[in-house]
């Protein structure tokens, strides 16, 4: 209960853990189901629920009874996946009515490599020159292994879709430890070996459970030592999860040892795909190396095993189940410098950054664990290693949140909102090994302000649902300049910025802007550069209707936007368009006044009806007006902006009223934003599949103090600005 109140504390959303088999069953399926075991998860179940923390449940993370081991030689035998099958199904009966994420194994490949080829793990069987163990055949039993795994996996996915997930409605899935492998030359021999090792570690597992047959590099090596698939079972493996589970910490430099000599070494033997791994190349390590010999700093390496997954196995969805790093626990170390964890946090925003990148992409991923809570027993590290956002004293056993927890509070309290957690629920789940979901702008620790700079260059972009925006913004006024180019009229902006006295500090005008007019093609490129999926920008009303509707249709207008939009879609660009972004044609002022006139209603309508004629096949999203609540304060209240209207004490203008004015241009603003709608719906909406609104300048205001005469004034405040 204790670590349950510091998840919650941290504000995660999900809480991955895995099952002791041996607490549910201590003999397997030849004893008695463990109630005192059953009760144990209950409670932490719904302990982690009271306090909205989702339960993400493995069912083995490389741990099963003893009892399976002295009886037949576990996953040797075939009747391991029995054993299997009957565990999951009292695990899925007994919580599953509130567990909606299952795991079936957690790294297999290292549970085979570790325990029947290299023998560092139990059951410790092993053969020369892998390692040198009592029993065990290196060449054969990883293999007889794993088709055990893979068809006990298989047994378990069968009883949870056919028995529990229609009434459940739960996904069931494994995880893989995911290395990524750089080649470590361009050479085609050294490509092939980088694939081969992925065929020899996740494609090894994932190509049977998805595809039904084992990868072809590891049929060709291998032979006969491979085990075959019955054609029964071949029907059960097709398509046999609904998620992969990825953990993922550093990446390798992998080099050919098929067609050319090779040291012994990682990687080198026929068994294990004749490809030679290295975390340095010509000396220079793959990334910055940690205190863990083989854990170098490469987040690269995230986005790529990322994409990779995704185009192999066609995007199925994925989630980032462990992430971490790791420090030694020296002799020396004090527990000051172990809760100082800066290297920690400058290595979570960088996976975080890459991870954002694969998602922005296209990759289906859709949450990400870290590991993990605390400082615990790391296999055969025992406990010299520690890999916590919290830091546990192992004689007292007390938890004192690191720098890193503290960072990590700080993010998901800062970058995801509370009020968007429904929307994104389904999609992004956040918590521990330990399910986080963290794509924003990494914040830091205030006491860390290098960290903080470092995060602040990042891109993170993507923890937002698969179709969110994200670009840059502009305004024809600021940007475009072309004066009067191809018979363009006179805005409002054209002819305030030319008078003498205006307020421009500079006394400069938008007659060539950042000329962009000219430059939008290098300005697309920019944004392209950017990995931008989409642009905001406004249309210059006068650029297209120079004297209003009393004039004819500037073409030369229509066919720069043209030629804009077409431009922005080829680079996969979606054009975002404001009709107005506080100018208009200067013609409307001179003959009625513009917005203080119920004229100018009509003169926006018949414009946006231009617009969306001549733009909305490919145009997705519009605005009417831009910040119209400033377009009247600066243009009718203090007259700074044109046609700079006011009276005093408000500002000292020739013209103007601002204790009148500025409501009767808002009024007649909102009912040409309406007639504009109006139009969009009736005429453009069902055909174009486009949608309308309006932008306003959202400042907040906080109440001076406590008192409820300020609060009222906070909110009276929206009311006279946004709510207006």
């Amino acid at each position: 209960m204790e670590d349950i109140d510091l998840m919650h504390s941290l504000g995660v959303n999900s809480y991955r853990f895995s099952i002791s088999w041996a607490r549910i069953l201590p003999k397997g399926r030849f004893g008695e189901i463990n109630e005192a075991g059953i009760k144990f998860y209950n409670n932490l179940i719904d302990g982690l629920l009271l306090k909205g923390i989702e339960p993400f449940v493995t069912l083995t993370h490389m741990d099963f009874p003893q009892e399976l081991e002295d009886r037949y030689g576990s996953w040797l035998s075939p009747e391991s996946q029995e054993d299997f099958a009957y565990y999951a199904d009292i695990c899925f009966k007994s919580f599953g009515d509130r567990v909606k994420y299952w795991v079936t194994f957690n790294e297999p490949s290292f549970q085979v490599k570790f325990g029947y080829q290299a023998g560092t793990f139990p059951p410790s069987r092993c053969s020369k020159p892998f390692g040198n163990c009592t029993y065990g055949d290196s060449e054969k039993e990883p293999f007889i292994t794993a088709h055990n795994i893979i068809l006990a996996h298989i047994a378990a996915v069968h009883i949870y879709r056919t028995k529990y997930q229609a009434t459940q409605g739960g996904s069931i899935g494994i995880v893989l430890h995911c290395f990524w492998y750089e080649p470590i030359s361009n050479s085609v021999a050294d490509k092939l070996a980088a694939e081969r090792a992925q065929s020899f570690s996740i494609n090894w597992f994932l190509d049977p459970i998805i595809f039904g047959r084992y990868p072809q590099e590891m049929q060709d090596i291998l032979g006969s030592i491979l085990p075959e698939f019955s054609t029964t079972e071949k029907q059960k493996l097709n398509k046999g999860l609904d998620f992969i589970g990825i953990n993922h910490y550093t990446s390798y430099y992998v080099q050919d040892c098929m067609f050319s000599a090779c040291e012994p070494g990682p990687g080198t033997s026929k068994m294990e795909g004749y490809c030679a791994q290295s975390s340095q190349k010509n000396g220079t390590p793959i990334g910055e190396p940690t205190e863990l010999a083989g854990k170098n700093v490469y987040p690269q390496g995230m986005e790529k095993i990322v994409t990779y997954l995704k185009d192999r196995y066609h995007n199925v969805p994925m989630i980032i189940t462990e992430n971490g790093y790791g420090d030694m626990n020296k002799p020396n170390s004090t527990t000051e410098s172990l809760l100082h964890d800066v290297e920690r946090i400058k290595y979570l925003a960088g996976y975080l950054d890459a991870l954002s990148t694969a998602i922005r992409k296209g990759a289906d991923v859709r949450g990400y664990f870290v590991w993990s809570l605390l400082d615990n027993f790391e296999w055969n590290s025992g406990y010299t290693i520690r890999f916590g956002l919290h830091h546990v004293d192992y004689e007292t056993l007390r938890r004192t949140p690191k720098s890193s927890g503290t960072w990590y509070r700080n993010f998901i309290s800062q970058h995801i909102a509370k009020d968007s957690m429904d929307i994104f629920m389904n999609k992004l789940y956040i918590g521990f090994f330990f399910l986080l979901q963290i794509f924003f702008l990494p914040h830091s620790i205030s006491s860390d302000q290098l960290i903080l700079r470092q995060s602040l260059k990042r891109k993170n972009l993507s923890a937002f649902p698969s179709n969110f925006l994200f670009g840059t913004a502009s305004s024809a006024y600021q940007y475009e300049g072309g004066y009067l180019a191809d018979g363009k009229g006179l805005n409002n902006w054209d002819v305030y910025s030319h008078k003498p006295g205006n307020n421009i500090v500079d006394g400069s005008n938008g007659d060539i802007a950042v000329d962009y007019y000219h430059r939008y093609l290098e300005d697309i490129d920019l944004m392209h550069s950017l990995g931008v999926n989409s642009y905001r920008f406004s249309i210059s009303w006068a650029r297209i209707l120079p004297k209003g509707r009393f004039g004819e249709i500037n073409e030369a207008g229509i066919k720069f936007y043209n030629n804009l939009i077409d431009g922005l879609l080829l680079k996969g660009i979606e054009p975002f368009i404001t009709l107005t972004h506080i100018d208009f044609p200067q013609e409307l002022e001179d003959r009625y006044g513009s917005w203080l006139s119920p004229e100018s209603q009509e003169d926006f309508e018949y414009y946006a009806d231009i617009c969306f004629k001549s733009f909305g096949d490919r145009v997705n999203y519009w605005v009417t007006f831009n910040q119209p609540d400033s377009q009247v304060k600066f243009g009718y209240l203090t007259g700074i902006f044109p046609p700079s209207h006011c009276s005093k004490p408000f500002g000292n203008c020739t013209y103007g009223d601002s204790e009148k004015e500025p409501f009767i241009a808002a009024h007649n603003i909102i009912l040409a934003h309406i007639a504009a709608v109006h139009v969009y719906r009736t005429k453009y909406q069902e055909t174009q599949g486009g949608s309308i609104g309006i932008v306003l300048n959202g400042a907040w205001y906080e109440p001076i103090s406590n008192s409820l005469v300020d609060k009222l004034a906070a909110e009276r405040a929206r009311s006279f600005t946004i709510n207006w």
